[in-house]
């Protein structure tokens, strides 16, 4: 009786075994850096942000666009060397439109680094989109096929990126996916383009895909790429897997145009709870520091996971819980206000002394600096936190009793 394993309980059904084997897709060096307001790293910092991303359990990464410029090429080649020298769990995805102008610098990329790529095309088949742009159905059959011969030609494996696909007719869809097989696409991926989908259109959407996947003779895995326009990437996200989806593209701290794109770092820790074993949340928190520091983003303090605040406490009746189940063992205490354990994430509950914090959580906080509790220190700290619009730092409750 000694677990807290013991005393949880939940109304969530218990996640589907699949869950264990989904591969997490980082585009944060790709989709996540077409946000606006962010700044572009250097080479030497997407190298690290790369590293980092492996060292949360990554299985493939998108890593740039490498036609859009000669600076992009240069970049895309040295990461993947990288990668090489390294030798690297990551696989090494590159984007381009399904021409040829696109797809022969990535060519070029796995013949000067030998190491093995991918290449991703899109097509997109959405209503709205084809009226806009004056696209024509058999424009988009076309370019599948000639970007398919390209690279089959060039022995690269690609995946078939399906735009829009949320809001793209079923028959559409099934055609294009049906023909990408043919011309033997190695991965479909369904996206969200606009952040228009709900979680159940999202497993909608992608049981739909895997069942049409099932009728060819040759199965491929689905990725979900998703974007955050509705506020509903992450849940999006976790239904289209439970849906069937095997792998889930994302970028850390979901940064990336209009309102971003999925969080991969809340997947991840999702499908590490879940039981998924390659996953490593312990090095989500460095990533994301990184990530802020090399693109010049704030994190907001809220942020799951990894905002300052997301595992403090400065209200009275919540640290005195805690407190008390500290008496327990940390395990209880990282359970009790949390569904997420601070521990597996490297960090640890911490009380915050504030205007609305009480006497155990101000005894706490004394005795943690090392600093005797007694009732006149307590209620001397109170006084002062009740005074303040803030929380007090650790810096100026030890300063204060340290005068004479």
């Amino acid at each position: 009786m000694n677990s807290v394993h013991h005393y949880l309980v939940t109304w969530n059904p218990p996640p589907p075994a699949h869950l264990t084997q989904v591969i997490i897709e980082d585009e944060t060096l790709r989709d996540g850096l077409q946000a606006p307001y962010v700044r572009r790293p250097s080479l030497d910092q997407k190298i690290q942000l790369l590293r980092l991303s492996a060292g949360i359990g990554t299985g493939q990464a998108m890593i740039g666009f490498p036609s859009s410029s000669s600076r992009e090429y240069a970049d895309c080649l040295a990461l993947l060397r990288s990668l090489m020298e390294d030798q690297s769990p990551i696989a090494a995805h590159f984007l381009g439109r399904p021409m040829a102008s696109d797809l022969a610098p990535i060519a070029a990329l796995q013949q000067s680094a030998s190491w093995p790529v991918w290449a991703d095309f899109w097509v997109n088949a959405s209503p709205l989109r084809m009226k806009i742009e004056g696209w024509a159905h058999e424009d988009l059959r076309t370019a599948i096929t000639t970007a398919a011969s390209f690279l089959l030609q060039e022995a690269i494996p690609f995946c078939v990126s399906l735009e829009d696909a949320t809001r793209t007719p079923e028959a559409m869809l099934a055609e294009l996916i049906m023909l990408s097989l043919d011309r033997g696409a190695g991965m479909i991926a369904i996206c969200d383009t606009a952040g228009e989908a709900i979680p159940e259109g999202a497993a909608r959407l992608t049981r739909f895909v895997v069942d049409v996947i099932k009728v060819h003779t040759r199965m491929v895995p689905v990725l979900w790429h998703g974007h955050n326009d509705r506020g509903l990437a992450l849940a999006n996200a976790l239904a289209a897997t439970e849906a069937g989806a095997q792998i889930i593209s994302g970028t850390l701290l979901g940064v990336g145009e209009r309102a971003g794109n999925t969080p991969i770092e809340q997947v991840v820790s999702y499908l590490h709870q879940a039981g998924h074993s390659s996953l490593k949340p312990s090095g989500i928190v460095a990533y994301a520091q990184a990530v802020a520091r090399c693109l010049e983003l704030a994190i907001p303090d809220s942020q799951a996971l990894v905002g300052r605040q997301t595992f403090a406490t400065a209200a009275g009746t919540h640290a005195a819980a805690i407190v008390k189940a500290l008496t327990l063992g940390e395990p209880f205490a990282d359970y009790v206000f949390s569904g997420v354990p601070a521990a597996s994430l490297q960090r640890r509950q911490t009380i915050l002394v504030g205007p609305l914090m009480g006497v155990s959580g101000a005894r706490h906080k004394l005795q943690e600096l090392g600093l005797t509790a007694t009732e006149a220190r307590i209620q001397q700290l109170l006084h002062l936190a009740r005074e303040r619009a803030t929380c007090l730092e650790d810096t100026e409750i030890a300063a204060l009793f340290a005068k004479p």
